[in-house]
């Protein structure tokens, strides 16, 4: 038998989370081998279609993303609900594949969440859930895209999106870095299914927390 080389490197990011990773070489039959854990804030889960499909969820750790996919069933430890939310904090543990990509073996989440990714998202959310149901909710919306002339456009362009096939649980958004800041990027992509059947409509969402209240609000929606 080969031998064995082991190292690790450990970084510590925003709030003290702490990422670790274990690499092995072997000298015969294993070629190279990773794997460890990390933590970090969720910025974007997709499923996969159809029950053998592999899904992918994205972490950021101080600003840098970390790609990883998984398939079903995967073992996950949530001590509340909503650690399924985009912004919940994720303890990963994966192995590097053969083809350097990373694959998940489980999650956990104790309910800690980044306010910031967290916050915007459920504004996001909220959003499209009441024009879901053909209410435009403009008190999510910031008074100064309200009064300017891009907002204008942007209803003329709302008014023709449909909603009726939309994922309304709110999964489908990516969050676009933005941990710890009073202003954070959200995408609705094609998974969000936003549009007409032969039509998917992208939309960016530029959301900021208000400095008085705290609340936050949406201050541009553009479509891609």
């Amino acid at each position: 038998m080969g031998r064995m080389f082991l190292t690790s490197w450990t970084a510590f990011g925003s709030a003290g989370l702490r990422v670790v990773l274990i690499l092995a070489w072997a000298g015969v039959g294993c070629g190279f081998c990773a794997g460890g854990e990390m933590a970090g804030v969720l910025v974007s889960d997709h499923e996969g279609q159809g029950g053998h499909a592999a899904g992918a969820v994205e972490l950021l750790v101080r600003e840098k993303s970390y790609l990883f996919y998984y398939g079903e069933p995967l073992k996950r430890y949530f001590r509340i609900r909503t650690c399924s939310d985009i912004g919940a904090v994720w303890r990963v543990h994966f192995r590097v594949l053969s083809d350097g990509s990373a694959g998940l073996l489980s999650v956990t989440c104790s309910g800690q969440f980044d306010a910031s990714v967290h916050g915007a998202w459920l504004a996001v959310v909220a959003y499209l859930k009441a024009a879901e149901s053909s209410r435009l909710s403009q008190d999510l919306l910031s008074s100064r895209w309200r009064a300017s002339p891009g907002f204008g456009e942007y209803l003329k362009k709302w008014r023709g999106l449909g909603m009726s096939f939309y994922n309304s649980d709110g999964r489908c958004l990516d969050a676009l870095g933005g941990a710890g800041s009073s202003r954070v990027q959200l995408r609705a992509g094609a998974d969000c299914n936003l549009g007409l059947p032969d039509f998917s409509a992208d939309l960016l969402f530029d959301v900021m927390r208000r400095p008085v209240t705290r609340q936050w609000e949406i201050d541009n929606i553009r479509f891609e």
